[in-house]
C-alpha cells in the first residue's frame, strides 16, 4: 500500500511539474531546460543509452514503449511496436536474454517503467533511451509512419508532455 501511494504522489508531483515548467518557460524551452527536466523525472537506477550511443550498440533491439496510436503517427526506423501499459508480447520473439534492448516512449517515462518490466522477466541488457522520441526528433532525426514512410509529425501526448517537442509537426 505504501509502494503504491509513493508512485501516486511521485505522478502528482510530476504532473505539477510539468504544468509549471509548462507555464514558465512555453515561450523558451530550450535543451538545458529538457535536460533539467529529465534529470528529475528518470530514475537513475534504469541505465539510459544516449541517441549518439545507439550507433555503437550492435544488434540493439528498439521498443516503442507508448500507444498504438502513437507509434502509428511516426516512430523510429526499425523499432518495434511494446506498448504502454501492457507490453505486446511478440515484440519480444527472438530476442535473447542478453540481447540490448533500448525501451523509448515520449521522453522516457513511460519506457523507463517498460524497461523495468523487461528486467523483471530477465532481459539483462536493457535501457532507456534518453529524452525520448522528442529527443530523436528535435535533434532532426527522421521518423517514420504507419507504412514506414518519413514523416514530420509526432504524437505530442498531450499539450503539457508536448510543450518538449520543438521540432516535427505536434499532433494529438
Amino acid at each position: 500500500m505504501a509502494k503504491t501511494l509513493k508512485r501516486v504522489l511521485q505522478g502528482a508531483l510530476l504532473s505539477l511539474l510539468l504544468l509549471l515548467v509548462g507555464i514558465i518557460a512555453i515561450p523558451s524551452l530550450n535543451q538545458r531546460s529538457y535536460r533539467w527536466f529529465l534529470q528529475r523525472a528518470l530514475n537513475p537506477e534504469v541505465p539510459v543509452t544516449r541517441i549518439a550511443e545507439l550507433a555503437t550498440l550492435k544488434g540493439a533491439v528498439l521498443l516503442d514503449a507508448r500507444a498504438q496510436e502513437e507509434y502509428t503517427t511516426s516512430h523510429l526506423p526499425e523499432a518495434r511496436w511494446f506498448g504502454y501499459p501492457e507490453m505486446q508480447t511478440d515484440a519480444l520473439a527472438g530476442l535473447a536474454k542478453d540481447q540490448p534492448i533500448v525501451v523509448y516512449c515520449s521522453v522516457g517515462v513511460r519506457s523507463e517503467r517498460m524497461a523495468l518490466k523487461l528486467r523483471e522477466l530477465g532481459y539483462t541488457k536493457v535501457s532507456n533511451l534518453y529524452g525520448g522520441l522528442f529527443a530523436w526528433v528535435n535533434k532532426g532525426l527522421p521518423v517514420l509512419d504507419a507504412r514506414n514512410q518519413p514523416t514530420r509529425q509526432v504524437h505530442a501526448y498531450n499539450r503539457m508532455w508536448g510543450v518538449w517537442l520543438r521540432e516535427g509537426e505536434k499532433v494529438y
